[in-house]
């Protein structure tokens, strides 16, 4: 249990994910890759609790960390999912300093980024659209998700006739964690 009662819950597969990523990484890099993290969720999370949104639970698995929140209006809902991004941006001030936790916050900033839901990117276009046109937003959305994921299998593809397996089962990789249920 954390503050406040919201429980940490990790999940077997977390820590078949680090295990991997300390055989495939120096710890250099591992350590970066996770404050890059840690930056973005927590930001995230300050932004939820100004807004007076409440967080239940934070779960850590093979897709990432996933929080467990109560609803929150389109509104609010589009700046907490800002502030994660902004978080990971952020870091690039640090490059003098901890360049590859900025490496790392780019590049995570870039990923959440992608319009894909229930990455940020994705809650920013659905909250947004919520925002804008209300009544039509859910359509419009679901069809632009169909049309970002067939993008998206044509440049793993392409990548993969380029460049070969290990990029396209990382393509793969990401696919399947877009499909996973993340609650912010």
């Amino acid at each position: 249990m954390l503050r406040n009662n919201v429980q940490l819950q990790i999940d077997g597969s977390f820590f078949i994910l680090l295990v991997l990523m300390l055989m495939l990484l120096p710890i250099q890099w591992v350590v970066a890759v996770f404050t890059s993290i840690m930056i973005h969720e927590c930001f995230h999370a300050l932004m939820i609790y100004i807004l007076q949104g409440r967080i239940f639970a934070f779960r850590l698995g093979i897709q990432g960390i996933q929080m467990e929140t109560d609803y929150l209006p389109p509104a609010r809902e589009l700046i907490a999912a800002i502030a994660g991004p902004l978080g990971s941006a952020s870091l690039i001030a640090l490059a003098p300093w901890f360049p590859r936790t900025a490496i790392c916050g780019f590049i995570h900033f870039v990923y959440n980024m992608i319009p894909l839901y229930p990455l940020d990117g994705g809650r920013i276009m659905k909250n947004g659209l919520k925002l804008i046109l209300e009544e039509r937003s859910e359509r419009i959305f679901e069809a632009s998700q169909r049309l970002i994921r067939i993008f998206a299998g044509i440049i793993c593809i392409f990548i993969c006739w380029c460049w070969g397996v290990l990029p396209t089962m990382c393509g793969l990789l990401l696919f399947f964690r877009l499909r996973w249920k993340r609650t912010v």
